[in-house]
């Protein structure tokens, strides 16, 4: 299952961890609070960034999330108090001594084609052809950036006098589930005792739901264990009666994304969830025993449904 490492790492260490953008996060612990800046990057951070952390007021915090970092880093990164560090290969320094922690799927190098990901996804909707314009309306972004997603989607598209159309949808389909790494962000966990049906009733107005929470309401198919909610802003999820939880607790994960564009194209298919494509990315990822059962059955309903 995706998980936002450094928010794992905080759960473990006795912190509570609200998101207060795709780059901070509102940490507490016991009396204590703290805001903690985000750096992700490709490579350990440099001894320059590690002492300008020097110079941050009281209360706050940089976290750099990193691959891995050599032994001489992680001594560096001890020294400055300021300076946290979570790496995808075990790594943890939250204030204290490096600890063990559990490995995580890597999130993916570079820049993401987000508006290349966002028109798979609004080009399975309908056959009709649609111009860039309309496009660029349904994803949210400009036509020069659905041109050139378009060029790049190669074969799997097809342009003609009327406009552009999905050369086969299912194919599309297929190839989003394969090549799309999540929407990334902040990810934080919670866990409610409520049935399942009530905790998607309090998110519903708040969030773009999805995995189980999205595939109730497009393609029922199993027994509904886990929500994706993907927000735009922080939401206090204590006040709904929530607890923050670990990964392997929670029943509800929310979202604040860096892929913006998921907004726009639920907004596209007319639905008060997440659009189906990403539903269904969710639903392979949290995962389960009829997992697939039930991404076979939401592909069914929608490929079945699209208009001509």
């Amino acid at each position: 299952m995706t998980s936002t490492i450094e928010v794992d790492a905080l759960t473990r260490a006795g912190f509570t961890v609200r998101a207060r953008s795709a780059s901070e996060l509102d940490l507490v612990y016991g009396h204590e609070r703290l805001v903690a800046h985000l750096v992700r990057q490709k490579t350990s951070p440099t001894r320059a960034q590690l002492e300008q952390t020097r110079e941050l007021p009281a209360g706050e915090v940089v976290l750099f999330v990193t691959p891995r970092a050599t032994p001489r880093v992680r001594q560096l990164v001890v020294q400055e108090p300021r300076a946290w560090l979570v790496t995808h290969d075990g790594t943890e320094i939250l204030g204290e001594e490096p600890s063990a922690a559990i490995p995580d799927r890597r999130t993916a190098r570079g820049r993401v084609p987000w508006g290349r990901y966002a028109l798979m996804r609004v080009l399975v909707r309908q056959l009709e052809p649609r111009t860039q314009l309309q496009l660029a309306a349904e994803i949210g972004l400009t036509q020069g950036a659905v041109s050139g997603a378009l060029a790049r989607l190669g074969d799997a598209v097809r342009a003609s006098d009327a406009g552009w159309t999905a050369g086969d949808p299912q194919q599309l389909w297929d190839a989003f589930l394969t090549e799309y790494p999540g929407t990334q962000g902040v990810r934080t966990h919670w866990y409610s005792r409520q049935p399942f049906v009530r905790q998607a009733e309090l998110l519903r107005p708040l969030a773009r739901l999805s995995a189980d929470a999205g595939a109730e309401s497009i393609a029922p198919w199993r027994t509904p264990m886990r929500a994706v909610a993907y927000v735009a802003e922080p939401i206090d999820m204590e006040a709904l009666g929530f607890s923050p939880a670990t990964t392997e607790e929670a029943t509800v994960d929310v979202v604040i994304p860096a892929d913006r564009t998921i907004f726009a194209t639920a907004a596209a298919w007319g639905l008060d969830v997440a659009d189906p494509l990403l539903v269904a990315w969710d639903l392979r990822d949290i995962g389960g025993n009829d997992a697939d059962e039930a991404i076979a059955q939401l592909r069914r309903v929608v490929l079945e449904s699209i208009p001509a």
